[in-house]
């Protein structure tokens, strides 16, 4: 039996609009470039911690979407997040590779850390 019957389907379809605009939000929060402190130094010690937490973020909403599709077709939701579960991964690894590539052309570094962090969510 589907949990997700009970919510509003109104809820549902927001929920595509929300993922796009935090994806978008992140998209802009890793290509804006570091900040300047006063001395000299950037805030670069919190950068993995932000990474990490921005695409454990991005799976949890990726894997919502896997579990409220489900729920709308009848399947159960487990199931379904087992089934479909490698898809987020693949997803949110391919948009890791291309963040950091891309972060390249504003003037920011490409780092194998800043990817793991991405990708090992």
């Amino acid at each position: 039996m589907s949990t997700m019957t009970a919510v509003p389907k109104r809820w549902i379809g927001l929920l595509m609009p929300v993922v796009a605009l935090y994806w978008g939000l992140m998209f802009v929060g890793t290509h804006l470039p570091h900040i300047d402190l006063p001395g000299g130094s950037t805030i670069v010690s919190i950068d993995k911690l932000l990474h990490f937490s921005g695409y454990l973020g991005l799976g949890f909403l990726l894997s919502l979407v896997v579990v409220t599709s489900a729920a709308r077709r009848g399947e159960p939701e487990l199931l379904a997040l087992r089934k479909r579960g490698y898809l987020v991964l693949l997803i949110i690894a391919t948009y890791a590779i291309f963040d950091e590539t891309t972060q390249m052309l504003v003037g920011r570094s490409c780092e194998l850390f800043d990817g793991m962090a991405d990708a090992f969510q």
